[in-house]
């Protein structure tokens, strides 16, 4: 996809003739070849409106591209990509969605990576009480933080009722729950500093209405530091800075 790259210097001058929900600082915009030019640009509403990167060495540009959503317009949306620990990413601050590496040879590449072998990153805010939950998910695992800063486990979807959920870390004991209740928040946080220092996971669910089970194998390559840009993530949400 080709696409142009306009420095600092100009995108100020096209940011102040713009109406946004908040100042977004665009160091690096890149134009999409769908760009609109006689079209107005907007801002894309952000979770995320902090003005300096989520870590350090972190690069912030905004990408502008033409709405398919409204045909109105063109939309600006920011992003963040870096590397933490050895670890490459990309973050979204519209929604807090994005990409970490997943395998040591991924390069998150839009085409080049096998699909779900990285993790992905989501939040999701309440606006009934402006509060939010944020999730890493690679296959049929999905580990995150709740609203109060706990966090939770899950694994597949769709269970047959009355089922059991199991999380074994390489050659540590298994971790079962039932379907019905989940893991406990005690059981979560053992798992999260399971899943921290381990090299595999063994995920296990029946999914209905076949009454077998569904074992999966994930590689942990990444999940520290994805773990830890979760954890950035969800307390970066809502601040202005």
């Amino acid at each position: 996809m080709m696409k142009m790259v306009i420095t600092a210097s100009f995108v100020l001058a096209v940011v102040l003739t713009q109406t946004s929900h908040a100042e977004m600082v665009c160091p690096e915009t890149e134009y999409d070849k769908g760009y609109k030019s006689n079209l107005p640009t907007l801002d894309e509403e952000q979770i995320i409106q902090i003005n300096k990167p989520l870590f350090q060495g972190g690069k912030i540009k905004c990408d502008v591209s033409f709405s398919y959503k409204t045909l109105k317009n063109n939309k600006r949306m920011r992003s963040e990509t870096g590397t933490l620990e050895g670890v490459k990413y990309r973050i979204y601050f519209s929604d807090g969605s994005g990409t970490v590496q997943g395998l040591s040879t991924n390069t998150l590449d839009y085409v080049g990576d096998k699909y779900g072998t990285n993790w992905s990153t989501q939040c999701k805010l309440d606006e009934m009480d402006d509060t939010h939950l944020c999730s890493l998910d690679r296959e049929d695992l999905r580990v995150g933080i709740w609203k109060d800063g706990t966090p939770f486990v899950i694994v597949g979807n769709s269970h047959y009722p009355d089922s059991n959920i199991a999380v074994r870390v390489d050659k540590n004991k298994p971790i079962t729950a039932s379907e019905k209740t989940g893991f406990t928040k005690a059981q979560s946080l053992e798992i999260v500093e399971q899943l921290k220092k381990g090299q595999s996971v063994l995920t296990r669910y029946q999914e209905w209405p076949y009454q077998s089970n569904k074992d999966k194998s994930i590689e942990l390559f990444g999940f520290p530091q994805a773990w830890a840009i979760l954890q950035k993530l969800h307390e970066s949400v809502g601040m202005q800075q």
